[in-house]
């Protein structure tokens, strides 16, 4: 990939990112680390404000279709993540999501899971290999305590390398979770209904903590733009656009056995592989999988005014094992346009010999 720009998002006010369940008297609105979508909108609606539009005139929104886009494309806009950064001595420190595959011992050693070759189960048809650890002691995924790798932990994990334990951080040195109390109110009139008392919890950025975005497209539109409202209840985020961040990161691996880690999202109709796919993934071969539990993602479509179809992602940190050489930017059925399915190519585990 090209070198890109990265647009930093600074809270001012503790944002909120709802999960899709419903909630009612008494309930929990669970929050959930955002997808691409709310900065889609916050982006769009600051623009639409900078430009001086009348954000209940549908009219005068669907003038800036060709920029904006709509629930189906992006307009000029590209983008991946958003992903935390941290500001440490006077430098930027950029983190993505820790590989699923990643395991952490005990004594603090990184490792990683690996096929089975001598190991396969079958998923609706489709042989894969197990995964293990080659060792008989059990170690644990690094990143249900490590959430977040900056990018030269990911930088070693991409030369098939253990990361250093000191680039692997946990959710807590970005921001707190507060609990507040909210009152739902009734859909007719602005007054409050009878038992819809509920409880919300919201991501308390810290003063030197934000979100980011890579800009692959659009940033010229993101002049004048320092201010934006994102997530529920509008939460104030100020904005500072770095440019020409080199993208060596998603540059691709040439070894043909590799492991290809979703830094964003998938969508897929058959599961965690493609359609009909058996074993072909994208111009390759899928091997194994490393993968989370999926779960529902939508958005807000701003010119219709109205909720997006829910769907069910693969999440972000997912590693799927490979041979041969992929022929997509984004590895996903739907939405690639918004970033889902970004990922990450890298060599193989140098103690990794896939059975020889």
């Amino acid at each position: 990939m090209k070198n890109f720009d990265i647009l930093r998002f600074n809270p001012e006010s503790a944002l909120l990112f709802r999960d899709t369940r419903g909630f009612g008297f008494s309930d929990n609105a669970r929050t959930v680390f955002p997808t691409s979508e709310p900065f889609y909108g916050a982006i769009r609606t600051a623009f639409l404000r900078k430009n001086k539009t009348n954000l209940q005139n549908q009219k005068a929104v669907e003038k800036y279709r060709e920029q904006i886009g709509d629930r189906d494309h992006p307009g000029k806009f590209r983008f991946i993540g958003p992903f935390p950064f941290l500001k440490e001595d006077g430098r930027t420190r950029y983190f993505l999501p820790t590989p699923s595959h990643l395991t952490k011992w005990d004594d603090g050693k990184i490792g990683f899971l690996q096929p089975n070759p001598e190991l396969s189960f079958s998923y609706r048809g489709i042989s894969l290999h197990t995964l293990w650890d080659g060792k008989t002691e059990q170690g644990s995924r690094a990143a249900e305590a490590y959430p977040w790798i900056d990018w030269e932990g990911m930088s070693k994990i991409k030369e098939g390398k253990p990361p250093a334990k000191e680039s692997l951080v946990k959710e807590t040195v970005f921001y707190e979770i507060e609990h507040r109390t909210g009152i739902g109110l009734r859909s007719d009139r602005k007054n409050a209904r009878e038992e819809m008392i509920f409880r919300v919890r919201s991501f308390r950025f810290k003063e030197e903590a934000g979100l980011y975005l890579c800009v692959l497209n659009g940033a010229e539109l993101l002049e004048g733009i320092d201010t934006v409202l994102l997530g529920g209840k509008s939460g104030v985020a100020t904005t500072e656009l770095e440019k020409n961040v080199p993208g060596s990161l998603f540059q691709k691996v040439e070894d043909s056995r590799k492991t290809v880690i979703f830094v964003t999202p998938a969508i897929f109709r058959n599961g965690f592989l493609p359609t009909g796919s058996e074993n072909s993934f994208f111009g390759a071969t899928v091997k194994a999988v490393c993968n989370g539990k999926p779960y529902a993602i939508g958005g807000w479509d701003l010119i219709a005014r109205r909720p997006k179809p829910l769907m069910h992602a693969v999440p972000i940190g997912s590693t799927y094992f490979i041979e041969g050489s992929l022929n997509t930017t984004t590895i996903t059925e739907l939405r690639g346009e918004f970033g889902y399915g970004s990922y990450i190519e890298c060599k193989r585990y140098k103690e990794d010999n896939y059975g020889k």
